[in-house]
Order: C-alpha cells, then structure tokens, then sequence
C-alpha cells in the first residue's frame, strides 16, 4: 500500500479508536464542537479556453483527472446561535488525460508550428502533482423540532491551489491517428480564492442518523500560470469568476463521542481573464469520515 494512503488508515483508525472507547462523563457537558478526517476519492475536469492569433480559438483540456483526497475537518458552536465549520484537505493527482487543440478562421491548426489549415492536436495523460483547499465560515444556527432540524446561513472564504503536470504529449490529427512527434510536459498551476455565502441544513429524522445538506456561491478571483506550447496560454492568467458547489451527506453516531459520516461534495466554477481566457472547473469527490464529538 502506497504510504501516504497508510498514514490515512491509520489516522482514521486512530480517531474511530478513541471516539468508541473513551467513557461517558470525561467531559462535564457536551461543547457542541465535532472534529474528524474524511478521505475518498476526488475526480476533476479543468477546461482552458482563449482567442487565438488565427481567430479562432485554443483550447487545454484536461479530463478524468483522478485525486486521492484527505481532508481535515472542525465544525461546532462558538456561543449562544453562532456556528462556524472549516476544514483543509490535501490531495495528490496519480491518473488523467489532456488534450490541447486550436481552431482558426480556416479551420484546425497546428499549436506546435502555428501553421493553419492543420487537424493537428496533442494528446497525453496526467502525470502527477497536488490539490490544496481551505474553507471557513461563520454564520448563524436557527433550531425547530427540539433541535432535530437545524439551518444556518453562512458566510467565510475560501482557497483552492490545483496543480497538475502531464506526462510526455504526442501530436496527433483530429481524429485521432498518431503522428509520431512528442512533445515536453505541461505543467497547469491554477489558484482559485474569495468570499462566499450558503446555508447549511442538518436533519435528524431518527435518533442518532442524520442528513447533511451545503450550499454554497463563491465570488473569486482567479490566477493560473499554465505552460504549454502555445505561448498565448502560456502566460500568467488573471481575471474574476463565480460558481456553486454543493454537499450531501449522512452521519451515524455510533458513540457518545464517535460518529461516522459518508459524503458527496460537488463544485462547478467558471472564470475569465484581461486576456479573453474563460477557464471552467468541474470537481466532485466521495469520502468517508470519522468525527469526535465533544
């Protein structure tokens, strides 16, 4: 087993060994605060798209770019209504395809030679590198059904760093017929951050289960410094942009101070650039947590 995915385990395991056997009555009333780690598998499509010298455009996909996906987590009560969440989760890229293309007033061009009129596209797969988010927030908890229902509507910021590097790219036409000629990596280095609203739902519909539900709209800002053949993507890329993302979830509390949780995070996200550059981020992940509870 890959280290990294080891030290996860164990972790997990650590948090779900003392959240089952600590005894009743440690702490003297219960904090309203829940702390855990949640890991998963995360999947990511990032699209960019910008004008070109030929009048069309060119066009850096990457797909199916899969990421082991670790996250480190706190949410709670800081006084009478007042609530906060936050968390900070890491990832590393280990699979994806990429594919760079440009169109012109003639149609397909060539990105290598700049020339017109040429099927030609790059293809390759991802070879690596990392993801880092951080989320926070603070808002305030409304209660109904002797605390089985609970809404909050929310507001903080939020950072996101992803990186990912390709492996060896082969020039090919359109349609998929190889050509022969590789080409260097590439290496996509975006940083997405801002303020953002939402409303957060928990519901308690039987003892001990509960369901989650996250909404959140982000205004970012947007710096990306992609590095490919073409050297009208290949510049620093600044520029503005918005977009939704969205959790479900279900909790089990297994102890007084251990519960399990399961959840499916969603995020759609679109930027555009001074340079006619409108970059857009897919990205949905599937983990598994263990949460204290005090």
């Amino acid at each position: 087993m890959d280290p990294r995915r080891r030290a996860v385990w164990l972790l997990m395991s650590g948090v779900l060994g003392l959240g089952t056997t600590l005894p009743d009555g440690v702490l003297a009333e219960d904090l309203g605060l829940e702390f855990g780690l949640r890991a998963g598998f995360r999947q990511d499509e990032i699209e960019f798209e910008t004008a070109n010298r030929f009048g069309g455009t060119s066009t850096a996909k990457l797909e199916e770019t899969k990421v082991n996906h670790l996250e480190i987590f706190a949410r709670g009560d800081i006084a009478e209504g007042l609530t906060f969440r936050g968390s900070a989760s890491f990832g590393w890229v280990y699979d994806g395809n990429f594919q760079y293309s440009g169109t012109g007033d003639d149609g397909p061009y060539d990105p290598i030679t700049g020339i017109g009129g040429l099927p030609n596209a790059l293809v390759g797969t991802v070879d690596g590198d990392m993801a880092y988010d951080v989320v926070g927030g603070v808002g305030y908890q409304l209660k109904a059904f002797e605390d089985r229902l609970r809404i909050a509507p929310l507001g903080g910021y939020t950072y996101h760093s992803f990186d990912i590097r390709t492996g060896d790219t082969t020039e090919t036409l359109l349609d998929g017929f190889p050509l022969g000629f590789t080409r260097p990596p590439a290496v996509f280095e975006t940083e997405w951050k801002g303020p953002w609203v939402g409303v957060d739902v928990i519901t308690e519909p039987v003892p001990k289960l509960s369901l989650i539900g996250e909404l959140q709209y982000s205004w970012l800002n947007f710096e990306a410094q992609p590095s490919v053949v073409d050297p009208e993507i290949s510049s620093v890329q600044r520029g503005d942009g918005g977009g939704f993302s969205w959790t479900v979830g279900v909790s089990y509390r297994f102890a007084k101070y251990f519960t399990a949780e399961l959840r499916y995070h969603s995020l759609d996200w679109s930027a555009t650039t001074g340079r006619q550059m409108t970059v857009h981020w897919q990205s949905w992940h599937a983990t598994a947590g263990a949460v204290l509870v005090f």
